[in-house]
């Protein structure tokens, strides 16, 4: 009896299997096509993230050439208005030291100014006095200035009496 009641359940149990394998087998299929469509999804998000990260490469490299050309630009911007503010100074200094009818003695105090303005403004530029020509032809033409306003004081002060003993370059 015990023997009839094991076979029993044991045909019962295979009934019972036999009638669910192909439900058995459509989710085996399924879960396998949800697998298969998981691992190419996984592959998508890898290639789409090695893409994004060679995109925020590229765009950080750009970043920096852009820094890097902003800063050379504001260094040129500045220079460029340092230069602008010599040659305006310089061509101030030639007419304050320009002796004419209405002028007929430099203009000392202005000039003294302008002689400092433009000895500071020249020490910007000291690296391209080498290199660059006209920068040379300024500072001459300051100095060819400053020469002639040094002479025009000592020439002046010989007509009041008094002699200087050196000679000081400024």
């Amino acid at each position: 009896s015990r023997l009839s009641t094991l076979d029993g359940n044991l045909s019962t149990t295979l009934r019972h299997q036999a009638a669910l394998s192909p439900t058995l087998a459509r989710d085996v299929v399924h879960a396998r096509n949800a697998s298969s469509q998981l691992v190419r999804r996984v592959h998508q998000v890898r290639d789409q993230a090695r893409k994004s990260e060679a995109a925020v490469i590229e765009i950080t490299r750009d970043m920096k050439r852009l820094d890097h050309a902003k800063r050379h630009l504001q260094r040129t911007i500045t220079a460029l208005k340092r230069l602008h503010m010599l040659l305006h100074a310089a061509e101030q200094l030639r007419v304050a030291a320009t002796v004419s009818e209405r002028q007929p003695v430099p203009r000392y105090g202005s000039a003294a100014h302008l002689v400092d303005a433009t000895r500071l403004l020249l020490g910007h530029f000291d690296g391209y006095m080498d290199s660059v020509p006209k920068m040379r032809q300024v500072r001459d033409a300051v100095g060819v200035i400053k020469g002639q306003l040094w002479e025009g004081i000592v020439k002046l002060f010989k007509e009041v009496g008094f002699q200087p003993q050196q000679r000081h370059s400024t």
